[in-house]
């Protein structure tokens, strides 16, 4: 492959095979906090929720947020916790114990709860 042609322009300079377009898509989803709801790591698309119109939800992932409305109709954080803790356990391959105390403690912070 020539250095000038299209295709080697495509190729990361740090020496891996991946084009630019996926290594853009990897650094906009390392630079995204979070959801606001559980405060899930959002790095693929399927991670983010959906908004009515089905365009990708920039604030909520998968989990919590489908067609423009939250999953789990939660009055307040302890409710939350109870509700969501199985679904969000599975997601991120965690025990729903551990999960559970992390989540009272961390979510506290996060937009839908303030």
């Amino acid at each position: 492959m020539a250095k000038g042609s299209a295709d080697a322009a495509k190729v990361s300079r740090k020496g891996g095979s991946g084009s630019r377009e996926y290594m853009q898509g990897f650094q906009d989803g390392r630079s995204r906090s979070g959801c606001d709801s559980c405060g899930f790591d959002m790095r693929r698309p399927d991670d983010y929720g959906s908004e009515k119109d089905k365009s990708q939800s920039r604030n909520h992932c998968s989990t919590c947020y489908i067609n423009g409305k939250y999953v789990h109709k939660a009055k307040d954080l302890a409710d939350f916790v109870s509700l969501a803790v199985q679904d969000l356990a599975t997601q991120r391959g965690q025990s729903t114990g551990k999960l559970k105390l992390t989540l009272k403690k961390e979510l506290k912070n996060l937009p839908r709860w303030k």
